[in-house]
């Protein structure tokens, strides 16, 4: 169960709030760098089973925190605790703790998720609902990513889906 302490420290964001100030929000509440990709960077709260994904720039970013909410029944997708849009195209997506797993089990989970007849069946379909919603929306929209580094490992021991899409 998530600490209300941290959905306090979210709470006094200000409706205009940038990247940088979550950041800084964060950082002073005892969160640290734990990860950063091409954009975004990761930091962990101080109990390190929570993360903030921050990015200063991410149209995508609602589409992926729809696929985490809408397929959160599979348990294939991390927990979602917050989403939030960022001012000047910012977002910030709050989620379990994730590790990273080795690139062969990663590679075998994207090859069963591309077939329809696993148990990776309805992740699959929310997958590309939500990708098709998104490349109707935005022209920049690219195709689902597969980099391995996309399937990491929940604190439970599951298999999860993060970040499949892509600008």
């Amino acid at each position: 169960m998530p600490d209300p302490h941290r959905h306090a420290v979210l709470a006094a964001l200000d409706a205009d709030a940038t990247h940088r100030d979550v950041e800084t929000l964060l950082r002073d509440a005892g969160w640290s760098p734990c990860g950063a990709g091409d954009w975004a960077v990761a930091l962990a709260s101080p109990g390190n089973d929570i993360v903030a994904r921050i990015s200063p720039f991410d149209p995508i970013g609602p589409y992926t925190a729809r696929l985490y909410r809408e397929a959160a029944t599979t348990a294939q997708v991390p927990r979602l605790l917050h989403h939030r849009r960022l001012t000047g195209g910012g977002d910030l997506q709050v989620m379990e703790r994730l590790a990273p797993v080795p690139e062969t089990i990663a590679a075998e989970f994207l090859a069963e998720l591309a077939r329809y007849d696993t148990d990776l069946v309805e992740l699959a379909r929310v997958l590309r609902r939500v990708h098709e919603d998104a490349l109707r929306d935005l022209p920049w929209c690219g195709p689902l990513d597969t980099n391995p580094s996309n399937v990491m490992r929940a604190p439970d021991g599951r298999l999860v889906l993060i970040d499949p899409y892509y600008a």
